[in-house]
């Protein structure tokens, strides 16, 4: 199998958490359990720079991330997502070796002009 990732220079990819559990972990100078949970990112995507993707959460196949998102839940194959909290905005659409993006109405995007 032929696995690609594209991930821009300052992408952070989170197997750790770092809201409140890593909180109270510091705070008890290690004492509190400190939480971690894989991160699965499909074949062929690309996650644009400034991203952050939290623990546990897996992206399939195909997909765009844009820039400065933060990625908190899954993403389905084929998903076009950005903002921050992350919303599937749109889907790739691959022929051959020919990619078209075709984005949802306006109205259920949260910032049209991420990507």
């Amino acid at each position: 199998m032929n696995r690609k990732r594209i991930l821009t220079k300052i992408s952070q990819i989170r197997r750790e958490n770092y809201a409140h559990e890593t909180i109270e972990w510091a705070l008890t100078g290690g004492e509190a359990k400190y939480v971690y949970a894989p991160v699965s990112i499909g074949d062929c995507c690309f996650i644009g720079s400034l991203s952050v993707v939290r623990m546990g959460t897996k992206t399939g196949n195909h997909c765009l991330i844009g820039a400065d998102s933060f990625v908190n839940k899954n993403i389905p194959d084929n998903s076009i997502a950005a903002g921050t909290p992350v919303q599937i905005i749109g889907k790739v659409k691959i022929k051959e070796d020919a990619v078209k993006f075709e984005y949802f109405s306006e109205k259920k995007m949260a910032s049209p002009g991420l990507l």
